[in-house]
């Protein structure tokens, strides 16, 4: 084999690392994940908010969930919890999904739903010890 070849073996070789490496990185990349389809859980009739972070665990905390939970089914939707730890490419797909749900909850509740309910919620948590 000539040196020439060589080196032509070598960089087709080096080429096809590359392109292996990129269609590897752009696959691992895409945002394709079917927990967070929000259009196939509407059509369900599941309508829920993706948070994240660590449970109530005090009974307190668990009274006064329940107080929310009963308010949250009032307006049609649930929280559904997906763990303490999340990456950014999980946490933009949950913003999405969350954002289409909020839509369609803006139009079943009205506008304002959010607001009303978060200012409720928060003062229920707020006499949690």
């Amino acid at each position: 084999m000539t040196n020439r070849n060589k080196y032509l073996a070598i960089l087709f070789s080096v080429l096809a690392i590359i392109v292996a490496t990129f269609s590897i990185y752009k696959f691992l990349q895409k945002p394709v994940d079917p927990f967070f389809d929000a259009e196939k859980d509407i059509q369900r009739g599941d309508i829920h908010l993706i948070s994240y972070g660590l449970a109530l665990t005090t009974p307190d905390e668990i009274n006064a969930k329940k107080k929310v939970d009963s308010i949250e089914k009032k307006l049609g939707f649930y929280w559904k919890n997906y763990g303490c730890v999340v990456d950014s490419t999980s946490n933009a797909l949950a913003q999405q999904y969350n954002d289409k749900i909020i839509e369609y909850l803006n139009n079943r509740n009205g506008i304002d739903w959010f607001i009303k309910y978060s200012n409720t919620a928060d003062s229920i948590y707020k006499n949690v010890k």
